[in-house]
């Protein structure tokens, strides 16, 4: 009997969890298709004429496929694609390597006033560009790079942000490490190209993805 009565609490236990994941798996599937919706309704509206877009028609009767290369050919998009892709690579590469020759000091290295500063770097965080935005236009123009590359490359080329998450991780990484480089004749900088770098990839790549999409999705200063 008191076989038959567990078989039977396991089975209503298995079908209780089976029923459990039923459940949210329909809910994933739902929300799935509320999140997929507008993108399907993007692409079949790209595909309509305009009368069926102005009656809101879910299909289109006849998939409009020139209106892609009508689209393209109304302005330049290649120049675009390739100026956004330019200037986000720039701007990325440059962070990267200024997060990373400015973070390493502040965390492997003792200099006087060192915390000060680096509390003065975290401070200018909570500055919002609205207001250096004038000063910077102002600098910009100044140096004569209205409607240049470098206007929209250099002003973003230090991240204090970068830095900060680079700080962070470089503190995480043993002394022994630095130790053992040194006992090898090894110098800070080549500690950093060689230890230092390496390890650090994952906090590199944090910070040139949210470089890159900062740079992708900026609009007020272009």
């Amino acid at each position: 009997m008191a076989t038959i009565s567990a078989t039977s609490q396991n089975q209503r236990s298995r079908r209780r969890g089976q029923l459990s994941r039923a459940g949210i798996h329909a809910l994933l599937i739902v929300g799935s298709i509320i999140a997929i919706f507008p993108f399907v309704w993007m692409v079949l509206t790209s595909l309509k004429t305009f009368p069926e877009f102005a009656q809101q028609q879910f299909l289109p009767s006849v998939p409009q496929w020139s209106n892609y290369a009508l689209a393209w050919n109304m302005a330049p998009f290649g120049r675009y694609l390739g100026n956004t892709l330019l200037i986000a690579v720039s701007a990325t590469a440059l962070v990267l390597i200024t997060s990373t020759l400015a973070a390493y000091p502040f965390a492997r290295m003792e200099f006087f006033g060192k915390e000060t500063v680096f509390t003065l770097f975290l401070t200018t965080l909570m500055i919002p560009f609205e207001m250096t935005m004038i000063p910077n236009f102002i600098t910009i123009r100044n140096l004569e790079w209205i409607d240049r590359y470098p206007a929209l490359i250099v002003p973003f080329s230090a991240s204090v942000f970068g830095i900060f998450l680079l700080r962070q991780f470089f503190q995480q990484i043993p002394a022994d490490y630095y130790d053992a480089a040194v006992l090898d004749g090894a110098g800070h900088l080549q500690f950093l190209a060689s230890i230092i770098v390496p390890l650090s990839r994952p906090a590199l790549i944090s910070v040139g993805l949210f470089t890159f999409l900062g740079s992708w999705n900026a609009l007020l200063w272009p």
